[in-house]
């Protein structure tokens, strides 16, 4: 199996892709506990609703004014995110839950932002 760099990753809102450093994104479901005696000493779990939370980090730099406005603390993005260089995308619509700048004396000031999901995310290949 072939093996992808992230090198070509971006994250693109409302038609402009910003470059990021790095982009990560979880998916998961809010399993329900459902045990009961009838489980045989055994916890039991059902699957319930699923959630996805997206983390990016990008330089501070030219696109300041960019990213602190399209990225605003409580702002809803519908995003898509690229994995690397192949045609793999992450989309979906998501609220900013935070941003964090780090300035950083020796390096480049970066920007983090956190952000979670609002309905339906997909993960899919386009053509």
């Amino acid at each position: 199996m072939a093996k992808l760099t992230g090198m070509g990753g971006s994250i693109t809102v409302s038609a402009t892709a910003y470059a990021v450093s790095e982009w990560s994104g979880t998916v998961s479901n809010e399993l329900q506990d459902v045990t009961d005696t009838a489980s045989g000493g055994w916890v039991n779990r059902i699957a319930s609703v699923s959630s996805a939370d997206i983390t990016f980090r990008a330089w501070w730099g030219s696109s300041v004014a960019l990213l602190s406005s399209t990225f605003a603390s409580g702002t809803k993005v519908t995003a898509s995110l690229a994995v690397g260089n192949s045609t793999v995308t992450m989309s979906g619509g998501f609220f900013v839950e935070s941003i964090t700048i780090t300035n950083n004396a020796k390096g480049a000031v970066e920007f983090q932002c956190t952000a979670k999901s609002d309905g339906a995310v997909t993960i899919a290949a386009t053509p």
